[in-house]
């Protein structure tokens, strides 16, 4: 298999690094390409793949800010993110410093007009742009902590749990129900855990992180091939609905979610139960049952594979092992378009299928995931804190 991932590898390279960017976003386009040649010039040490990617990296330097938007995913932060993660790589100098003061007060101005909206989405909301300013660091502390205040406060508490229900109308048709609670990593509970345990002050956050882990929890239900847990929690409860396998819904991100506090906050319990969650996962191989359609990072087999992958480093578990290898091979078998880009497309719902360069639902990101297993470098392992697997 090795032979054939390298040549696919080769042909996203072929692809991305004849593609060109007039603006840049992190997992939307052109900010998460560079990512991927900056790793598959490291993976090859040659001349010719480092040249392109000092040249692509230029170019970004001259307009990462060229953006209106401001989240994660398609905005500033997000090439903020991409800036900081290349300093830390030593790559470039520190460029930060110089756009400091105009950060702070857009930080200010958008996290005040996004708490109230109350959207708190991690892709494109108010969490996301804490995550970065926090990674970058910035952003000054006071202003990431009283936006969070304002958060927090938002939060509901009902005995031992803390929750907040769904900003993004994931159910605005189940109208019978009050409260919809959206267990995403992408968009819900998941992502708050994750954000406020990565943060440097995250202790004084921990009775919360336990609040919402706890209603988790209780809506874990028991199963012998399907999800663990849901998509939605309706008036707090689990209704008999399967979840998707993926990185953006279900099990494997509620997994990351667990490894995620378990590690900050130093609480074995919640490494063991990632590992069960994970363990649980890998006799999960069906592709309808899954609901499992392209390859890419967010609902794709690509994902699923980096999942695995990454978890088989932290354990070394030969089940896990061949869980990955599994959804590594489907990726390849996923590259079956001859109009697609490097034969991969894109499910869209209400599009169909489409060519998707990005890192998030496209081959940047498919790309990133094989780069990966062909190293098998540790020392990649950050490049997907920004997904909050690692």
């Amino acid at each position: 298999m090795e032979n054939l991932i390298n040549k696919k590898v080769n042909e996203i390279y072929s692809v991305i690094s004849n593609k060109k960017n007039k603006r840049y976003s992190l997992l939307g386009d052109g900010a998460g390409e560079l990512l991927f040649l900056y790793h598959y010039a490291k993976y090859k040490k040659d001349n010719r793949s480092r040249e392109v990617f000092e040249q692509r990296l230029e170019h970004f330097l001259l307009n990462f800010q060229n953006t209106e938007a401001f989240s994660l995913c398609n905005g500033l932060m997000g090439n903020v993110w991409l800036l900081q993660y290349f300093i830390n790589e030593g790559i470039i100098d520190d460029l930060l410093l110089d756009i400091k003061e105009d950060l702070n007060h857009k930080f200010i101005e958008l996290s005040e007009y996004l708490n109230n909206l109350n959207d708190y989405d991690y892709l494109h909301g108010l969490l996301g742009v804490v995550y970065c300013s926090a990674y970058t660091e910035v952003i000054v502390q006071s202003n990431i902590q009283q936006a969070l205040i304002k958060f927090i406060t938002t939060l509901k508490k009902d005995g031992d749990f803390y929750y907040v229900t769904d900003w993004m109308n994931f159910a605005s048709k189940e109208n019978t129900y009050d409260e919809v609670i959206n267990l995403g990593l992408a968009h819900g509970l998941p992502s708050v855990v994750s954000v406020l345990s990565k943060l440097k002050n995250n202790k004084e956050y921990l009775p919360y992180v336990i609040g919402i882990i706890n209603l988790i929890l209780k809506s874990k239900k028991s199963s012998n091939n399907e999800c663990l847990f849901g998509s939605v929690l309706y008036d707090r409860k689990l209704l008999n609905k399967n979840s998707r396998l993926a990185w953006c819904y279900g099990d494997l991100g509620i997994a990351c979610m667990f490894w995620n506090a378990g590690i900050a906050f130093n609480i074995k319990d919640w490494e063991l139960e990632a590992i069960d969650i994970i363990l649980h996962s890998c006799n999960r191989r069906d592709l309808i049952e899954t609901s499992v359609s392209d390859a890419g990072i967010c609902h794709g087999t690509a994902g699923i594979a980096h999942i695995f992958h990454r978890f088989y480093l932290r354990t070394k578990n030969e089940k896990i092992n061949d869980a990955a290898n599994y959804w590594f091979n489907e990726t390849i078998k996923m590259a079956k378009f001859e109009d697609g880009v490097a034969g991969y497309k894109s499910w869209q719902n209400k599009q169909g299928w489409v060519n998707e360069i990005g890192l998030l639902e496209g081959i940047t990101g498919i790309g990133l995931v094989l780069l990966d297993l062909l190293s098998d470098d540790e020392t990649n392992l950050d490049w997907d804190s920004c997904l909050l697997i690692s």
